[in-house]
């Protein structure tokens, strides 16, 4: 998310009065308040919002509410809702309110020329909202898998389309792919009898949507865990969109890892990292570190890696943009 004002939103501002919050203040309150990616130009529409209404009304706002659950399309509507103020004693409905209010909808919606916006099949793609896809929410569960003293715990997370998107793309309902991928093989069953093969498995669809993933320790493939430990947490990370990915329905999942596997009570192994999903099956490891606390290394060959090994980096085909999808995006084009 931008965190300054650029000229193009100092330039709403430049004939108004002072309104009931600085810039900066408008600012620090736009970044704190919202918890979905916002392109520069949205962020202008709603830090000129602030500067006139002020913070308390913003974070208080029924369209802060509907922006936070991903529904961008509400906004410009929202925006448009403000344009009363007491005058002679009595509430109205002010012209110059409703042109502040049409502005920011307009630049919330629309970007103005200029603007650096990527490909998307031809199109100017500019955020998710434009193909119907809703932000990314999440439900924390908590440890899912508990064996002895095996301990798993993640934070289930989906991105699903809008609602009224959902209503305008009757393919999205068609079913979904299922993948199943391999996270982590924590091994040392050649000396403790202590291994586990940890999967994780999630729905997508050419649509950009991705189901809430499934993690868990695939019984077959391991041991009972009664003399070793595992303790492994999963989070979800916050990431903007990459800008090397034009198509917002190759924008991925991201989680970040920590865990600890102590084999026989005497040391252990600690790893972290991160890893990311997309809708089309994808799979990608990085920042992964795997380091040993344990004296027992000078009895155990190969490297702390391999004891507790990642799976394995794939990337996934990205499918055509479905017909529909495309007469919804052509549709809600600024």
């Amino acid at each position: 998310m931008p965190h300054s004002l650029s000229e193009t939103g100092r330039a709403l501002l430049r004939d108004r009065p002072p309104g009931n919050a600085s810039v900066p203040t408008a600012e620090q309150t736009v970044a704190a308040g919202v918890t979905v990616p916002l392109a520069q130009h949205q962020f202008d529409a709603l830090v000129a919002f602030v500067c006139e209404v002020g913070q308390a009304r913003f974070t208080s706002s029924t369209l802060l509410r509907l922006l936070n659950r991903g529904d961008y399309l509400a906004v410009p509507e929202e925006l448009r809702k403000w344009v009363k103020a007491r005058r002679n004693g009595a509430v109205t409905v002010l012209p110059e309110l409703t042109r502040r209010r049409q502005a920011e909808a307009d630049l919330f919606r629309k970007p103005p020329h200029g603007y650096a916006t990527p490909q998307l099949a031809g199109i100017a793609a500019v955020d998710a909202i434009q193909i119907g896809l809703g932000a990314i929410s999440v439900a924390q569960a908590a440890q899912p898998d508990i064996a002895g003293t095996f301990q798993l715990s993640y934070e289930t997370s989906n991105r699903m389309l809008t609602g009224p998107a959902r209503q305008e793309m009757p393919g999205a309902q068609a079913p979904t792919q299922r993948y199943r991928r391999r996270l982590f093989y924590i091994d040392c069953a050649k000396w403790f009898q202590a291994h586990a093969e940890v999967l994780i498995e999630w729905q997508g669809n050419a649509y950009g949507e991705i189901t809430d993933p499934r993690i868990w320790r695939q019984l077959t493939a391991s041991t009972d865990w009664e003399h070793s430990s595992v303790d492994i947490a999963i989070r979800r990370l916050v990431q903007l969109p990459p800008n090397d990915r034009p198509d917002p329905r190759t924008w991925p999942i991201t989680y970040s890892y920590t865990g600890s596997f102590d084999p026989v009570g005497n040391g252990k192994f600690e790893f972290s990292g991160k890893f990311d999903i997309d809708a089309f099956g994808g799979l990608r490891f990085f920042d992964a570190v795997v380091v040993s606390r344990s004296f027992i290394d000078t009895f155990i060959m190969g490297k702390p890696e391999e004891y507790v090994a990642r799976g394995a980096d794939l990337v996934a085909p990205v499918p055509e943009i479905p017909a529909d999808q495309m007469a919804y995006l052509r549709k809600n084009l600024p």
